[in-house]
């Protein structure tokens, strides 16, 4: 039955059995001579207990009724329900170690007090006549002092075990929160990592389809033959674009995750003269001994060097334009463009691809900067660096 997985229904009924013995228990139990209303406050302050235990649950504050329940257990001075008194107050102690936030040391020291008070108040003179308390503690024998002693001892060491309990039931559900937290934010960085590296495949494809698109219609008109060989350009970068992404994709479905390698720092040479095919002319040069990077590492190379030239067909089109890599304690990419008209039709977006190279260089200790181009009078330059 659905109910009786329910842990608020075994719950209630653990409580109820409780306080069903606990009820029948007093009702049996009066001693010869004790008043009435010593077992009438005893069941009242047994189900305030219970009735806080319950609703404790959900709500903290419910603590303060328990606290009632325990206080006019206390005057009704029944000792033959310490035990049961003494349960409520370790598993108050284990509840209040686990969930509170806040001047925990100074309720530590409550309960402890506050249990050393009750238990003197009712050993010391069961009767509750509090009225000769005072005659009882003078002639009370040694016998007493020892037993009041050693139940105080018992009574802060039990406290603190249970205290520890909670600390390390509130340290386990720290750490469990921890853990959720950091799995929300290895989740968020990676849909952050995936929307920058769809953002690259697809600007970059898109930008080479119609650039593609563009020349032919004219070329077309002079050079039907070259219609052919444009077709055969975007067939084969749309295809290239629709396989990324598919691989991109895939990390989202763990089963169907495929063993291709991502794209590095080798694939920058045929990068640059699949930008030339789309009417680039670029100079391209490394300095230095090329370096063996990590797959991230590599890939963010790869994409930087892609966004560049991206950047320079879309805005400037057919154009001279230099890339340079520069392979030191830092790698660096200078990408420098002539001035042109661009891609006409093309949205404009914010200089998104942009701050996609500023962040990715800035996850390896780099960083990126844009601007007028020294080297062409008009165009565009942008430099990025990463840590090697």
């Amino acid at each position: 039955m659905p109910a009786l997985r329910s842990r608020s229904v075994w719950r209630l009924l653990i409580l109820f059995v409780i306080a069903l013995s606990t009820l029948l228990a007093v009702t049996s139990s009066r001693q010869p001579g004790q008043p009435l209303w010593h077992q009438i406050v005893a069941i009242c302050g047994i189900a305030a207990m219970l009735v806080g235990v319950w609703l404790q649950h959900r709500h903290l504050a419910a603590t303060f009724l328990v606290a009632l329940g325990l206080s006019i257990f206390t005057f009704s001075g029944s000792i033959q329900y310490l035990g049961l008194a003494y349960g409520v107050v370790c598993w108050q102690t284990w509840v209040l170690a686990a969930r509170l936030e806040h001047r925990r040391a100074a309720v530590l020291a409550g309960i402890i007090g506050a249990s050393l008070l009750g238990q003197f108040l009712i050993l010391l003179h069961p009767t509750a006549a509090y009225s000769g308390l005072i005659d009882y503690w003078k002639d009370a024998p040694a016998e007493t002092f020892s037993t009041l002693g050693a139940m105080g001892a018992f009574t802060s060491v039990s406290i603190g075990f249970f205290w520890l309990l909670g600390n390390a039931s509130r340290r386990r559900t720290q750490r469990l929160e921890d853990l959720r937290a950091r799995a929300e934010l290895a989740a968020l960085t990676e849909r952050g990592r995936i929307a920058r590296e769809m953002h690259d495949i697809v600007a970059h494809s898109l930008t080479a389809v119609i650039a593609q698109a563009d020349g032919g219609r004219f070329a077309a008109a002079q050079h039907p033959e070259k219609a052919t060989e444009v077709l055969a350009t975007i067939s084969r970068e749309s295809r290239k674009a629709l396989a990324e992404m598919r691989s991109l994709l895939s990390i989202l479905h763990e089963e169907d995750r495929s063993n291709d390698i991502a794209p590095g720092s080798e694939q920058i040479a045929a990068l640059v003269k699949e930008a030339e095919r789309n009417g680039l002319r670029v100079s391209f040069n490394q300095e230095g001994t090329s370096q063996q990077l990590s797959e991230s590492k590599s890939l963010t190379l790869y994409r930087i060097v892609q966004e560049c030239l991206t950047n320079a067909i879309k805005h400037a089109g057919a154009v001279e334009a230099t890339l340079l890599i520069q392979w030191e304690d830092r790698i660096t990419v200078t990408m420098d463009n002539a001035p042109g008209q661009g891609l006409g039709g093309l949205p404009d977006d914010f200089g998104r691809g942009l701050i996609g190279i500023r962040e990715r260089a800035r996850i390896h200790g780099g960083d990126a900067r844009w601007g007028a181009s020294k080297s062409y009078p008009g165009g565009w330059k942008v430099q990025a660096w990463l840590m090697g």
